[in-house]
């Protein structure tokens, strides 16, 4: 068995990401954030750091979501970061199981971690945020 991989779901199997990822995970970010998206530059580096998990989920193959998460506050909050899902797959769900994926696959390797901390392009509406526990936000 593949030391990367981590387990399947959903018709999903799910991959701690590699460096030779890259192009696949940047072909499913094309026009992400209107050409400012931050992955290109930080994908290599991620690959590096000891306290980041990087997951991809692949559908027949096929690449189709990548999530990241930092463990940081000496192991105890994630910091998660870079969803990402292709276009054909969007609103279908796979956001929502690499997400538990990702988090299962933390809890597992980082047991101390107690909170988990998302970072967010947009400003979610009430219904959204009804389902967490705000810590944080920021006033533009």
């Amino acid at each position: 068995m593949d030391p990367h991989f981590i387990r399947e779901s959903k018709g999903l199997k799910f991959w701690l990401a590699r460096p030779q990822d890259y192009d696949e995970v940047m072909a499913i970010s094309q026009d992400i954030y209107q050409g400012n998206d931050y992955l290109p530059h930080h994908y290599h580096n991620w690959m590096t750091q000891h306290d980041r998990v990087v997951i991809i989920a692949r559908r027949n193959g096929k690449l189709v979501a990548l999530d990241s998460g930092m463990v940081v506050d000496g192991g105890q909050t994630v910091v998660l970061e870079g969803l990402r899902v292709c276009p054909s797959e969007r609103g279908c769900g796979v956001a929502g199981v690499i997400q538990r994926v990702t988090d299962h696959y933390i809890k597992q390797v980082y047991p101390s971690v107690t909170t988990k901390r998302l970072t967010r392009r947009d400003n979610p509406g009430p219904e959204k945020l009804s389902k967490f526990n705000v810590l944080a936000c920021r006033v533009n």
